[in-house]
């Protein structure tokens, strides 16, 4: 849902008879000529080829999709091939790619298949699409805007993405609108993007093995020192000739760097070989830290422990957490509770010793019980209470929006809503305000107490302020979903079905009512925070860690934000408490709303 970091290019490749007459590197090359890699950095490409669709099959995507995936492992890329995947199969690709990405490095995705818009997104159609509607798109097909959110996550040095997708909408008859081919992206500083023809055109499926425009492509990687501009000029001149003019690749680029698919030739320098002598040994000297270890215990059960930053575990009475070959030293240990006081001391660990420690915590004296119900905002809201506290944000087993760098942050005492904010209220906004913002207000009869969906970053925030509250910071929002012992799920570490709105149990329908699922509440009462809609946060995407003055909860600035917690469209993997999205600020979507915070008084 956001665009590539660095260097992104987006083709949408026609597919029209030709074969690609690809050259051997060998044979395109004289004696005494050596062929350099173009360059050292990281190289991985996913490469999809659908075309066993039910309803418009195509012949063409398989074998345009293998052709690619050939040329891209000559030219040093690692690729990860697949073809006539359905939806859930293509998301696990995407996580895969994903994870195999890294920075610094170049990615490359390549899909060859059915494509569509809706509302000015473009959409890539699974083999087991069934899309009835506009609506449906976003849930049945996979949002290009996902693929491109992966690899920015991956903080790649350049992205190419290669969208063979210009054919006729499949589904046109079902849809409200004649929109064809694929939507106008802008091209952002640094991003060349390339269509097969003008947006909004459409392209054949082809009655050869392969596409012209993808042949040519084919023809023009491998070439040696070849430019991506050059690259592009020789596909278009070739396409434009071939086509009489009929069909013309369209090209918006604002590339302030330089690539090339394969390094111009190197002459080899004659001369004699110079005789390289083995090295001789080597002394060094090694500073070897005495060790020592350390024994945690509590004086009452489910106490987090943690030294540094490494979550030791739970200490419970009569039991203690031991650390051993800790090296010798000063080390920071820190404990916690939900409605205790936050513990924290400096240990001396002595080598060849066991230092043994007492956690002793000490319940709130305030009124104020974590969790609780303690007051209701003045849109009528029940709010609970989360103290302050610190917590590991991240998890290094995630995937979703670069999640993996797991680092301890503290979040102050704040309120939150316990629930999503429903059609009902919003729509009482609405009223209030006598403006028109998301779809709050054209809930149906019946629908009041489901969770308001359409609404832009925008209007959630003109919504809290009404309210006289704020939207929650990602990592408040994290922290009131999983709690001080870091779970997976606002219930726990293992997914169950029964307590939450998702893909896998919402049948024929979308959204359930806010708190349809009780037994799914977070450690603080919270309800929701898994699945029904995303919700919006205050935070700017930026890579973790997390840091309050980088400018990433800044009301003003512009960029995407934070969406968590998933939604009714999607699979378990996405609604862990730890996975990030994103949207742009303007944008609406029938999977998002939100909930408000307020900071403590």
């Amino acid at each position: 849902m956001h665009w590539a970091r660095g260097l992104a290019f987006v083709l949408c490749l026609a597919v029209v008879p030709g074969v690609p007459n690809i050259p051997s590197a060998q044979s395109a090359q004289p004696r005494d000529i050596a062929i350099a890699p173009a360059d050292k950095d990281h190289r991985v490409a996913l490469v999809i080829g659908n075309g066993a669709y039910a309803t418009a099959p195509l012949r063409n995507p398989v074998n345009d999709a293998r052709a690619m995936a050939r040329v891209l492992r000559v030219a040093g890329f690692e690729v990860l091939e697949s073809v006539n995947l359905a939806e859930k199969d293509m998301r696990r690709a995407i996580l895969q790619f994903g994870h195999r990405l890294q920075p610094g490095g170049v990615g490359l995705f390549y899909f060859a298949g059915h494509g569509i818009q809706v509302n000015g997104r473009n959409y890539l159609v699974p083999v087991d699409a069934e899309v009835r509607s506009e609506a449906e798109a976003e849930v049945e097909a996979l949002d290009v805007a996902r693929v491109l959110a992966r690899m920015e996550t991956a903080r790649t040095r350049l992205n190419i993405v290669i969208l063979d997708a210009c054919r006729n909408n499949p589904f046109g008859r079902s849809f409200r609108t004649a929109v064809q081919g694929l939507a106008v992206i802008d091209a952002p500083a640094g991003t060349l993007l390339a269509y097969a023809t003008a947006p909004g055109k459409v392209a054949r499926d082809g009655e050869g093995a392969q596409g012209l425009y993808t042949g040519e492509l084919l023809k023009a990687l491998p070439i040696p020192g070849l430019s991506i501009e050059q690259v592009f000029k020789r596909v278009r001149q070739a396409v434009q000739q071939q086509t009489r003019g009929e069909q013309v690749p369209w090209e918006s680029s604002s590339l302030v760097g330089d690539f090339v698919f394969a390094a111009a030739p190197v002459p080899i320098a004659p001369g004699p070989v110079a005789r390289v002598e083995p090295p001789g040994p080597v002394v060094r000297e090694e500073l070897r830290s005495p060790r020592g270890s350390l024994a945690v215990s509590a004086n009452i059960p489910g106490v987090e422990v943690w030294l540094g930053d490494r979550r030791l575990g739970e200490a419970r009475p009569g039991r203690a957490l031991v650390v051993d070959n800790l090296a010798a030293g000063t080390h920071r240990l820190r404990a916690r509770k939900a409605g205790h006081k936050e513990w924290e001391r400096d240990v001396q660990v002595v080598a060849d010793a066991r230092a043994e420690v007492a956690i002793d915590l000490e319940r709130f004296v305030e009124s104020l019980r974590a969790g609780a119900v303690q007051r209701r905002g003045t849109d009528g809201a029940e709010m609970a209470y989360i103290p302050r506290g610190t917590f590991t944000m991240g998890d290094a087993q995630g995937q979703g929006g670069g999640e993996s760098v797991p680092h301890a942050v503290t979040a102050e005492g704040f309120w939150i809503d316990r629930t999503e904010v429903t059609n009902a209220r919003f729509a009482r906004f609405i009223e209030a305000r006598g403006t028109a913002h998301g779809d709050g207000q054209r809930a149906a009869s019946g629908r009041e107490q489901h969770p308001v969906a359409g609404v832009t970053w925008h209007d959630a925030v003109a919504y809290c302020r009404w309210a006289q509250k704020r939207l929650p910071t990602e990592a408040e929002w994290e922290y009131a979903a999983r709690g001080a012992d870091g779970r997976r799920y606002p219930w726990g570490n293992a997914w169950e079905d029964a307590r939450a709105r998702f893909r896998g149990n919402r049948g024929n329908g979308a959204t359930a009512p806010v708190g349809s699922y009780p037994n799914g509440a977070s450690p603080f009462g919270l309800l929701d925070m898994a699945g029904n809609v995303w919700e919006w946060t205050s935070t700017l995407f930026k890579p973790y860690p997390y840091v309050v003055t980088d400018g990433r909860e800044d009301p003003g600035a512009s960029g995407r934000r934070v969406l968590r917690g998933g939604s009714w469209m999607d699979a378990p993997g996405d609604l862990r408490s730890t996975f990030r999205d994103t949207g742009g600020p303007g944008e609406r979507s029938a999977t998002i709303g939100f909930r408000c915070a307020q900071t403590a008084d």
